[in-house]
Parts: C-alpha cells; sequence; structure tokens
C-alpha cells in the first residue's frame, strides 16, 4: 500500500493519498489499481470521499491515451453494481468529456463545488 500511496502523492496529491487511504479501509476495498512492468501506472478509488461517489481516480500521464483509464473507471463501477449501488457519482470530476464519452456521465446542475466547498487546504 505505500508504493502507491507514494506514487499518488508523487503524482497527483496528498490529499488524494488520505482518499486512498479511507477506499483501502473498506471490507471489500474500494481502489482498483493498474500496474504495467510492477509499476503503478493508475488508480480509481470509490466510496472514500462519500458513499456512492468514485474518485479519486487518475493515471500516469505517459500512460494516457491507452485505455488505462477506461478500464479503471469501468471496474470500479462494476464492483459499485456487484455491491449493490444502482448509480454512482463521479466526485470532483476533471476530464467531464472522459466521463461521458467512456460512460455516458452527466453533469448534476448545482453540484459544484458540492461536499468539497469546505475541504481543508492541500498541505504545504
Amino acid at each position: 500500500m505505500h508504493a502507491v500511496e507514494e506514487w499518488i502523492a508523487r503524482t497527483f496529491s496528498t490529499r488524494w493519498v488520505s482518499e486512498f487511504q479511507v477506499a483501502m479501509a473498506h471490507q471489500p476495498c474500494g481502489c482498483v489499481i493498474a500496474t504495467h512492468e510492477k509499476k503503478v501506472i493508475g488508480f480509481a478509488c470509490f466510496d472514500a470521499t462519500a458513499r456512492g461517489f468514485i474518485g479519486p481516480m487518475g493515471v500516469d500521464p505517459e500512460q494516457r491515451l491507452g485505455g488505462v483509464g477506461k478500464a479503471l473507471l469501468i471496474t470500479a463501477l462494476e464492483q459499485m453494481r456487484a455491491m449493490g449501488y444502482g448509480y454512482a457519482i463521479i466526485g470532483g470530476t476533471g476530464p467531464q468529456d472522459f466521463y461521458a464519452r467512456t460512460v455516458g456521465a452527466t453533469v448534476i446542475d448545482g453540484s459544484d463545488p458540492g461536499i468539497y466547498a469546505d475541504i481543508l487546504p492541500e498541505p504545504r
């Protein structure tokens, strides 16, 4: 787990490490991890920020456009469906077109910043 935490902190943010830790503490865990040649190249968490939320999710910038993000997203959503979820909310979407194109996601009007409104600043 520490190797994934270090990769997430280095590649994305320490805030995402906290959400990864929450997702990994669930039983079953709420995170899918992608590797290539024994290196972490992506992850997708769910039930971290809030129940029914997917994210954070990230793919190594050098591995994007190769289908890793799509595989992570679909696998995480399939795991959520297996746990009984009928819907998922993608929290704090960055590439909205990716989510729309991949799984038909739509924006929920008035949801930004949503539950992220009072979030603490990133540690220095």
